[in-house]
């Protein structure tokens, strides 16, 4: 079955800030995990993760008005399809987007804009591809682009518990403003 999520990244910007930006408000209650609904933890590195347990439930659009003057990162994943997509957005405008479906073929992506540690990533994912038997292996290497470019960028992956540098990871879980 897999991850079918999204989640933004927001750079300095306090929890406050970042609850605000995303319409959202802290229930109270804490978890390891976001089983359902929303989440939100605060990085060590000052960025702001919140979590969507859906699927497309961030795009390119809304992150640019959130992030109308702030920095932001966002990820929708369908493990279930093996499509995974990153954007990064600064003052409103989105300068990269990387997309992966595996609908496509192992080897597709679609990258605007220049991100860094794009060519290191692809360059590393292709060969342990190759290395797994190509378009024949059982796994699809290239779904970890736009993962793995999230993670260089804001030192979050979502199936890490535990992240280098941060620890534990304590969500905050979250409601939608009435």
């Amino acid at each position: 079955m897999g991850f079918k999520i999204g989640w933004l990244a927001l750079r300095d910007v306090s929890v406050d800030e970042g609850l605000d930006l995303v319409g959202m408000r802290d229930t109270g209650v804490t978890s390891e995990i976001v089983e359902d609904g929303y989440g939100l933890t605060a990085l060590s590195n000052g960025w702001v993760v919140v979590w969507f347990n859906e699927f497309g439930a961030i795009d390119a659009a809304e992150v640019s008005k959130i992030c109308s003057s702030h920095e932001g990162l966002w990820v929708n994943l369908h493990e279930g399809v093996m499509y995974s997509e990153v954007g990064y957005v600064e003052n409103g405008v989105v300068h990269w987007f990387v997309a992966h479906d595996c609908a496509q073929g192992y080897f597709h992506l679609d990258c605007q804009g220049s991100p860094p540690y794009y060519a290191e990533i692809v360059s590393k994912l292709r060969s342990e591809q190759d290395a797994d038997g190509g378009e024949n292996s059982d796994v699809d290497y290239a779904f970890d682009v736009p993962v793995e470019l999230a993670f260089a960028m804001t030192g979050f992956r979502h199936d890490l518990f535990e992240l280098p540098g941060h620890g534990e990871l304590v969500w905050s879980i979250l409601e939608r403003r009435k």
